[in-house]
C-alpha cells in the first residue's frame, strides 16, 4: 500500500467500559455467566465451597492473602 501508513489494531475496550451501557437485565445476565463459570473452575480445582467463598471475600476485601487485592 503506498504512501498510506499501517493502523495498529485497536484494543478492546476494557471489560467495566464495555458493561457500562449494557441494560441492567443484559448486565445481570454476563455476570451470572461468569459466576457459573467461576463455580465451574472452582469445582474442577476441587475446591469445597467454603473454600470458593473465602477466596472470593479475600479478593473483594483486598486481604493480603487475595491474588488480585481489592476491586477498582
Amino acid at each position: 500500500m503506498a504512501g498510506g501508513h499501517r493502523r495498529e489494531p485497536r484494543s478492546p475496550a476494557p471489560p467495566r467500559a464495555r458493561l457500562a451501557g449494557l441494560p441492567a437485565h443484559l448486565y445481570r445476565a454476563r455476570l451470572n455467566e461468569s459466576v457459573h463459570r467461576l463455580v465451574a473452575d472452582a469445582r474442577q480445582l476441587g475446591l469445597t465451597d467454603q473454600e470458593l467463598l473465602t477466596l472470593v471475600r479475600d479478593g473483594l476485601s483486598g486481604t493480603p492473602g487475595a491474588p488480585d487485592g481489592p476491586l477498582p
